[in-house]
């Protein structure tokens, strides 16, 4: 546990870090491009995402996963990586004009060619993170990440501002594409990777055949209401589609970004020492619910000020947007912890079965929710993200003996944190005459409220998070005493 928490520590810390980086990036360059501009990088976004969740038939969570790992396992995964990748960054390099041409847009043929060169450099960095991953070296991990954030950031948001348009985007990519790799070889210089052997390609690929079959399911789905909007709507639509997502996902960069990564070794250490996982599991629910309903339905009630901070004016559309789709995403409590559970307990053929029943049907009720328009759209969340959860959770009861009594008895003292939270925003918005687009400092007391109410419904519920939220005080105050008592050695 001591070792979950130190890897936590760093990741938590990274991706806080790179939050505030992204979202400075989101404030500067909103204000910079308009919403055709940002439509048209977030269809080559979908685009190279879909590219990439190809690559994931050569995971590299097969390293991370594995009970005992040698060189020879290392070096297979770099080989057959390279032979995946190579075809998928060829093909999309050629394709790039056919789809700039059906999308109308010529300038999506060199961003999609500067993406596809991306797509290959970034194969000699994906062993050495993985192996980074596998070891929970999360401090050099953050390293990496937090000098790719600053590098993208910086190039993008310089780009943007002399002209460069959406294109500055890609240009960003490239730089710090280029960065982390020459950065990941300095710190890990083990070359050794890059020595081409297949001797241990058939587990490889049998474990990427279910693990990429699920990324790709996942990626298109996630990558369709872009492509579709794109296409059937305007890019402006598309543009303001796209921040909507991005500000309703706020809560789970600002609460859960440093977690994820140390969830899936987490589970596979968990799964090695002790099989049942039925506790660890229930546990991690009741604490990812106190955090994530209480972000997401906040963020609905405030969502006019938000909108209006980060954004500016210019996109006071995608505010009713985003209050539509927080509430929808309070059911996606569970996708970040039952993939990585069945990684774990090595269920691949289960999260399969999963992708191929969930995306699909969740795909048909958002095409058809696109021919009426983006809160059409919004509102289908509602349908697909309980129809995922679901899904979910009947796979997971497979592998993890609990009950759906056990299950509603983890989140109850959730709904109650909850209610306690919105209880303050609520009230400013009912003084305020029932209007949600309230001014700013309205919205700061309104987040006061909030956390003070977060706060008192944790102490009232006897929380179990309230003990970690006690422990992180300790330590900080313990951290406060030591560099006071530093300071006042000094001369």
């Amino acid at each position: 546990m001591k070792g979950i928490r130190r890897a936590v520590a760093f990741s938590t810390g990274q991706q806080y870090l790179g939050m505030v980086i992204n979202v400075v990036t989101v404030v500067i360059v909103s204000r910079l491009l308009t919403p055709g501009e940002i439509g048209i990088s977030a269809i080559a976004t979908a685009i190279i995402a879909i590219a990439y969740s190809v690559r994931e038939f050569a995971s590299g969570d097969f390293l991370v996963t594995r009970i005992e790992m040698t060189r020879v396992h290392v070096r297979t995964a770099f080989t057959v990586m390279l032979l995946l990748t190579i075809p998928i960054s060829g093909l999309l390099f050629v394709s790039a004009k056919l789809i700039a041409t059906v999308y109308d847009e010529n300038g999506l043929t060199l961003y999609l060619q500067i993406a596809a060169i991306c797509i290959l450099l970034q194969v000699f960095i994906a062993p050495i993170v993985t192996l980074l991953r596998r070891e929970m070296s999360f401090d050099k991990l953050a390293i990496i990440d937090m000098t790719i954030a600053t590098v993208s950031s910086a190039v993008t948001i310089f780009l943007a501002s002399v002209g460069f348009s959406y294109m500055s985007f890609a240009w960003g990519m490239f730089a710090s594409t280029i960065v982390s790799v020459l950065l990941a070889l300095y710190i890990r210089p083990n070359f050794w990777v890059f020595q081409p052997l297949l001797h241990e390609w058939p587990g490889m690929l049998r474990f990427g055949a279910y693990s990429g079959t699920n990324v790709v399911l996942y990626q298109l789905f996630d990558s369709l209401p872009a492509l579709l909007i794109g296409r059937l709507i305007s890019f402006d639509a598309l543009g303001l589609f796209n921040r909507a997502i991005k500000v309703s996902n706020l809560p789970d960069k600002v609460f859960f970004s440093g977690v994820m990564p140390v969830i899936l070794p987490a589970f596979s250490a968990q799964a090695r020492e002790r099989p049942n996982l039925t506790q660890s599991y229930l546990k991690a629910i009741e604490y990812v619910t106190a955090i994530h309903w209480p972000g997401l339905v906040v963020l609905a009630i405030l969502a006019y000020p938000v909108v209006l901070t980060l954004l500016g004016t210019q996109w006071v559309g995608v505010a009713p947007l985003v209050q539509i789709i927080a509430l929808g995403l309070m059911f996606s409590f569970s996708f970040h912890l039952n993939y990585p559970l069945l990684q774990s307990l090595d269920a691949l053929r289960d999260t399969l079965l999963r992708a191929l029943i969930a995306w699909p049907l969740s795909a048909v009720i958002i095409a058809t929710a696109i021919h009426f328009g983006l809160t059409a759209v919004a509102v289908s969340y509602w349908i697909t993200i309980p129809l995922q959860a679901l899904i979910g959770f009947h796979f997971v009861r497979r592998h993890v003996d609990f009950s759906w009594q056990e299950l509603i008895g983890a989140m109850q003292k959730s709904v109650i944190v909850t209610m306690s939270s919105a209880a303050g925003p609520l009230a400013v918005v009912a003084l305020s005459g029932f209007h949600f687009n309230i001014s700013i400092p309205k919205a700061f007391i309104a987040v006061v409220l909030s956390a003070l109410g977060w706060l008192g419904g944790l102490w009232i519920t006897k929380h179990p998070l309230s003990n970690e939220i006690w422990n992180v005080a300790y330590k900080l105050r313990q951290f406060a005493g030591k560099f006071s008592f530093l300071l006042r050695q000094l001369p």
